[in-house]
């Protein structure tokens, strides 16, 4: 029987090496894993905040991408059930990721941009791939 990586394994204990040999897809599925365990619903402690910044690192530029949004839709779903509050802003899963410094000096925001930037680009290039074979079929 294969040994399950939990959510625990990777944000609470940071026990990466169970997920070095992942794929994207075995990432993305692990992404979505966390987002229904509703984990980003709750202000992650500074050494969970530490994991999930450098699970961060290890995984692609979408899945980079993927990840954010989910803590960012965690963010919209306690805001939209009253929990709006200048306190809890400031505490936020969302501002705690956008600010976190790796050890190394690199923000977290810089590795964001990048993951958002490329994203846009291979949008861009599909768009145009679709637009190149609209072309062809006139």
């Amino acid at each position: 029987m294969e040994n399950r990586v939990t959510v625990d394994d990777i944000l609470t204990h940071g026990k990466f090496e169970l997920v070095e040999g992942w794929n994207d897809a075995e990432h993305l599925a692990f992404i979505e894993e966390i987002h229904t365990s509703k984990r980003f619903e709750v202000p992650l402690q500074p050494n969970e905040l530490k994991n999930v910044a450098d699970y961060f690192r290890m995984i692609s530029l979408e899945n980079v991408v993927v990840l954010y949004e989910h803590i960012g839709e965690a963010f919209q779903s306690l805001t939209f059930r009253g929990c709006f509050n200048p306190e809890f802003i400031c505490a936020s899963n969302l501002v705690k990721m956008y600010e976190y410094i790796y050890e190394n000096g690199q923000k977290f925001s810089q590795l964001l941009e990048l993951a958002v930037d490329e994203r846009v680009k291979r949008e861009q290039e599909e768009s145009e791939k679709i637009l190149d074979t609209h072309k062809i079929f006139r």
